[in-house]
């Protein structure tokens, strides 16, 4: 459960000219930069539970991404170094308040990062 003033962020990267091991480690050096903000609470990779047909085992699958949990005084600084450091990648980024509103943004190229980021920071304010 999310605190009152916290924003879930997940970051997933959907560059198809990357291949998985490329993915892999651009998600290992995002946690890594991730890690040492202050302004984050909490990062980890995005992990993929799930139960094979027929099988009594979970299985687990590390993703392309990172899920962070950011309070929501601290969202201009990471949307900062978001910039810096995403802006020119392909990602998939998904937001959740602790009241349960989510959004999901895509963003291809440099010019849909700055509306995304926009958007991004107007769903905080509401």
């Amino acid at each position: 459960m999310l605190d009152i003033s916290s924003i879930r962020l997940t970051v997933s990267f959907i560059d198809p000219e990357l291949d998985e091991e490329d993915k892999d480690q651009e998600t290992q050096n995002l946690l890594r930069q991730m890690r040492e903000l202050d302004e984050i609470e909490n990062v980890e990779r995005l992990v993929d539970f799930y139960i094979p047909d027929n099988s009594k085992s979970i299985t687990a699958k590390a993703l392309a991404g990172a899920t962070a949990i950011v309070k929501s005084e601290n969202t201009k600084k990471v949307w900062s170094f978001l910039t810096e450091r995403l802006n020119r990648k392909q990602i998939e980024m998904s937001l959740e308040a602790a009241d349960g509103r989510k959004i999901n943004l895509k963003v291809r190229n440099q010019e849909e990062f700055k509306l995304v980021m926009q958007e991004a920071q107007e769903f905080i304010k509401v």
